[in-house]
């Protein structure tokens, strides 16, 4: 028992002194316009984030463009209406670039069935995955920015590495790709890197 409670407290400082001692990390709030025909998410509050989920665009645009799919009446989320807007809290360009477009209240449509507890990321680019042998692999800036923006979050939000998963674990398999679920796998067991 003594045990138990002297990794929780180890946890709980190893936490704390991420919190201290991270180094800043430049995150852009943009604000792209809202789809008129559907202008609102659903709204919670950030208690009820447990997760973050990671994904990739598979395509070769910017999160711009993707917003701008995701509002069109194409746009596989709503046919014939549109999502609200960029369907993730968050967009990662492929010269490292962080975009935070969403609220953390914003339950955003990335993932089906984890949207009310989940935040999403989102990685620009089409890169390998199962079924998708010809994607290419996201750039070392966008691996780098993930990085810190992991960290950022789960301290921000009382997450541990251990709720970051991949939009695979959740049944797209594409999705985020070999080269990106192998950088959440490997920083899921990284215990004490802060940077």
């Amino acid at each position: 028992m003594n045990l138990l409670l002297f990794i929780k407290a180890f946890q709980r400082l190893n936490k704390y002194l991420g919190r201290i001692m991270k180094k800043p990390i430049k995150i852009n709030r943009v604000s792209f316009p809202v789809n008129p025909r559907n202008p609102n998410w659903g709204y919670r509050p950030t208690g009820y984030i447990e997760k973050i989920i990671v994904h990739q665009e598979l395509g070769e645009g910017n999160v711009l463009a993707v917003h701008n799919y995701h509002i069109s009446r194409e746009s596989h989320l709503k046919l014939g209406i549109g999502a609200p807007a960029f369907a993730y809290h968050y967009g990662i360009e492929k010269d490292g670039t962080i975009l935070h477009v969403n609220d953390h209240t914003a339950v955003t449509w990335h993932t089906k069935g984890q949207n009310l507890h989940g935040l999403g990321i989102m990685l620009v680019g089409n890169f390998a995955g199962p079924g998708n042998v010809n994607g290419k692999a996201p750039t070392q800036e966008q691996l780098n920015s993930l990085r810190k923006l992991l960290n950022h979050l789960v301290a921000d939000l009382d997450l541990t590495k251990q709720d970051v998963y991949g939009h695979q674990d959740f049944g797209k398999p594409v999705c985020p790709g070999f080269v990106v679920y192998d950088f959440i796998t490997d920083y899921k067991k990284e215990r004490f890197r802060i940077t």
